[in-house]
């Protein structure tokens, strides 16, 4: 399979930043944050930049909280320009690398994948089921801090191959670290 190159000098191109900045601010909750990086966004977007043509890929503090609805569990939320960075990578590196080798019941995180997706293929499988089988078992589980439990060597492992970009595996190693 071919491995996918020239990836990252696309997210340092200005009217790319400039659009993710947009799109990340609009979906921010706590528009006090959105309103203090807008008072500075000349700035922001210039140190956004530099950061990306220098390659530094020091993370920011994370702001930690807990929410109790619908479950309680711990939020890590990073600060705008590191939101912004995050967003570039996903979008132009990550979905445009993996998106086309996801099966169509792949939910979650996808673009017109969401929920109500979800729900809408289960009901559809769910009658297939029904109309094939007069007995059948649905199991729904949860695998405990999957996310922690990911070894690192072997994401790692299927980034490299299917990436061949070094600036932009170079970043997603020093999120994984």
């Amino acid at each position: 399979m071919k491995r996918i190159n020239n990836l990252y000098s696309f997210i340092c191109d200005f009217n790319v930043i400039l659009d993710m900045t947009y799109n990340v601010c609009s979906k921010v909750k706590n528009k006090k944050k959105v309103d203090l990086f807008e008072r500075y966004i000349c700035e922001h977007l210039y140190d956004i930049k530099k950061r990306l043509d220098n390659r530094n890929f020091k993370v920011g503090k994370y702001n930690i909280f807990m929410i109790t609805d619908p479950k309680c569990r711990i939020v890590m939320a990073q600060e705008i320009e590191d939101k912004i960075i995050n967003h570039l990578i996903a979008e132009y590196v990550l979905v445009k690398v993996f998106e086309p080798r996801y099966i169509n019941s792949m939910c979650a995180t996808r673009v017109g994948k969401g929920t109500l997706y979800g729900v809408k293929l289960l009901k559809k499988y769910l009658n297939e089921i029904k109309y094939k089988y007069s007995n059948f078992y649905v199991l729904k589980i949860d695998i405990h801090k999957y996310f922690y439990k990911i070894d690192h060597e072997v994401l790692k492992n299927i980034l490299s191959r299917k990436i061949k970009d070094k600036d932009a595996l170079r970043f997603l190693y020093s999120i994984i670290m």
